[in-house]
Order: structure tokens, then sequence, then C-alpha cells
């Protein structure tokens, strides 16, 4: 029996204790048709559409279904998550890379001449995990290994402006962390998954377009920095099959749990 994706399990821990950091959207590529990836938090808001997929897209992941992507133009857009003036947030994802193309992008909200909220995916040539901000621009952060492909691994980033800095997490562990700007500019109203856009974020961005060539499970992002142990705990449970996110809020933890409880019975 296929285990349902994100806050089906432990719903009544979770909503009896605090409520710490907002789960503020989240795609868990569970469709197995058509050309649009829902976001369990924002609902129709948050739809991301997908460009440019033959019809195979949907295949299995990390936690129920992943969305594949060729490397060669598939791509999808959805509404930013990152307001302008954010002073912290998460990105957390399962990816599955076939291979390292220049400057991979698992989601990037940024531009051909403007750098923009966040550009989080393979750095360059280097096979390495990598994220830049801006606000203005700082970084890199990048990961000090080369990613093993074919196999999944959890990536994720953290941003603090109070603290100032940012910190880069794979398999659960901390790879790396660098200095960061107090808040971020949102460069667009869109972000992209699978590739970095042009400044309107109509098309991909030329030969620097960086089209993700593998798999993306369970992106997810928070309204604060999560800790090393939050990280840590999404990482064990993707591993054990089911996507429970840490101390998110209680309407997003009830949302999804419901969600993943209807779908259970079906």
């Amino acid at each position: 029996m296929k285990l349902p994706s994100l806050l089906t399990f432990s719903a009544a821990v979770f909503l009896s204790g605090p409520a710490h950091a907002a789960l503020t959207a989240a795609y868990q590529f569970n469709e197995a048709s058509g050309n649009s990836a829902s976001d369990a938090i924002r609902g129709a808001t948050g739809v991301a559409t997908l460009n440019n997929f033959g019809g195979a897209q949907w295949v299995p992941g990390k936690i129920g279904n992943a969305l594949e992507f060729d490397g060669a133009n598939d791509f999808a857009l959805a509404l930013n998550v990152i307001p302008t003036g954010t002073t912290a947030m998460t990105i957390s994802a399962w990816v599955w890379a076939d291979a390292a193309p220049t400057w991979g992008s698992i989601v990037k909200n940024w531009g051909d001449a403007s750098a923009g909220s966040f550009h989080f995916g393979f750095d360059n040539t280097s096979g390495r995990i990598s994220n830049y901000l801006a606000a203005p621009q700082a970084g890199p952060l990048i990961a000090p290994g080369i990613l093993t492909l074919n196999a999944w691994h959890h990536v994720a980033v953290t941003y603090n402006g109070s603290a100032g800095n940012q910190t880069l997490y794979i398999d659960g562990l901390q790879v790396a962390s660098s200095t960061a700007p107090p808040d971020l500019d949102a460069l667009t109203p869109n972000m992209s998954i699978g590739v970095k856009t042009n400044n309107s974020t109509l098309a991909a961005s030329g030969a620097a377009a960086g089209y993700w060539d593998g798999k993306i499970d369970d992106l997810a992002f928070w309204n604060e920095a999560l800790s090393a142990a939050q990280i840590l705990q999404i990482k064990n449970n993707g591993d054990a099959g089911i996507g429970v996110v840490p101390e998110p809020s209680s309407m997003a933890l009830l949302l999804l749990g419901v969600a993943g409880m209807s779908r259970r019975r079906r």
C-alpha cells in the first residue's frame, strides 16, 4: 500500500504542540496525469503549470509520485511564494539527478539580468548543490562535494536574515553556510521549477536555462529558517516513506492531514 505524502500521520501530536514555522507551499507531485501540479497549501493560487512535458512526467517518487524532467525543455511555473521583504525562509525537496547540467535548477526566482530571491540547484558545472540569495546578491552557498547521481537525496536551504546567514543541508546534514542579507527582493511574481527563466518568467533563460535532468518530489517552503533537527526529521521521515513536516502551523497541518487521509480511503 502506498503511503500518502506530507502530514497524514501524527496529526494529533503536532496539532497539540506549539505552532512554529508556517508551511507556505507544498508540491507533493502525486498527480498521475495532466499538466499541472497542485499546491497543498495555497490551493488554486499556487498551482504550477507544466511546460513541454510529453505526457510521461508522473513517475514513482521518493514519497508517492514525483515529477520527472527530461533535461531538455521541461519546466514548471507557479506564483512566487517568497514575497518582497522576506526575512526568513526554508526550501526543502527530494531530488534525483540523472545528470548535473550547467546551473541545473531545482527551483528559482531569478532572471537573466537581475538577481531575485533564490537560485537553488547545481552550481555551474561543478555537480554541487548551491543556493544564491539577492538583496543585494549574497553567496554563493555551495556544497563541498558532488551530488551522487541516480539516487534520491534530500536537499534543503534555510535563510535567516536577522542572523545574516543561509545554510545548506544534504541528506539531513549541514554541509555549508554563508552570509546573507537582512531581507530579500522578489524579482518577479513567479518562480520556476526545473529551470531558470528570463526576467519576465515567461520563457526559459536561453543557454543558461539549467534544465533539471531527473526527478523532483515533495518540494516545500516555510516562512522561517527551520532548525538542523527539523531538517533531519524531514529527511528521516522521507526515508520512512512519509512526508511529515516538523511543527508547521496548525492550519497547514490540518489541511494536509485531511487530504492525505482522504486519499487513503479511496
